[in-house]
């Protein structure tokens, strides 16, 4: 759009359906299709990339007070560039324990399953009576335990579909500073400065959620928190760069 402007976008609107994710997934023996074809674990639903190079205009060059050596020197041959990523979560499925008496254990895993399926292979998924989804999205309280329900007794597996949940998503911003100072006056040599940041922003990026879901009296009121990160606190590195062929000197610096 501008001669000191060059940047690229990126956005993707997709659908990733199947019935397994790998060939030695545990699936359902009664109905596979019925009861595991929907979302599977790498399903991102939208994507929006862009990509950025600008060249910062040369102020010394517009001011008649600054326009000599100096100002040249701290003003001028500018640069950012960046890479931006934003993405929906991923598709995950909801799992519980059962108390089956006051007092007594709660049941899960290969237990429950014998006990509701009747076979410790394949779980009873939960009954949903409304959206998973639409809960606060908030850091404790992900999505709306409210609609969670037991499966009975006999349960086939198939009570509701498969990775019900879509957990929370990535916004991840890369910037690179650079500054070149120029050694000849026809910018044909010259070193640059290089500050370059990952998750510049130090945006926490959250990837699972605690889908273990209790029944039956504390089903409405159970904790739904994120509990693992999945990129990198912010990282920075400076370096100095020379058209002479030499090896670049990097000086890390720790995460903010």
């Amino acid at each position: 759009m501008a001669r000191n402007l060059q940047f690229g976008v990126n956005y993707s609107w997709s659908r990733a359906l199947g019935t397994s994710a790998s060939f030695d997934a545990v699936q359902n023996p009664l109905n596979h299709r019925a009861a595991d074809y929907g979302l599977l674990p790498f399903d991102r639903r939208q994507i929006l990339t862009f990509n950025y190079v600008y060249n910062l205009p040369s102020v010394a060059n517009r001011i008649n007070f600054l326009n000599n050596f100096a100002g040249k020197l701290f003003l001028n041959n500018w640069q950012i560039t960046g890479i931006t990523a934003f993405s929906v979560g991923s598709p995950t499925s909801i799992t519980y324990s059962q108390q089956f008496a006051a007092g007594g254990s709660y049941l899960s895993g290969a237990a429950l399953n014998r006990r509701i399926t009747g076979a410790e292979y394949f779980a009873p998924r939960p009954i949903l009576t409304g959206d998973i989804n639409d809960g606060n999205r908030a850091l404790l309280s992900w999505f709306n335990t409210s609609v969670i329900k037991a499966a009975p007794v006999g349960s086939t597996g198939m009570d509701s579909s498969i990775r019900q949940l879509i957990g929370p998503g990535i916004n991840n911003w890369d910037i690179s500073v650079f500054k070149k100072i120029p050694f000849t006056s026809d910018d044909q040599r010259y070193l640059q400065l290089r500050l370059e940041m990952y998750n510049a922003f130090n945006h926490t990026q959250y990837s699972v959620v605690n889908t273990a879901a209790v029944s039956p009296t504390a089903m409405a009121s159970n904790r739904t928190d994120i509990t693992e990160k999945t990129f990198r606190d912010m990282e920075m590195s400076f370096s100095a760069r020379s058209i002479t062929g030499l090896a670049p000197w990097v000086f890390p610096i720790l995460p903010a």
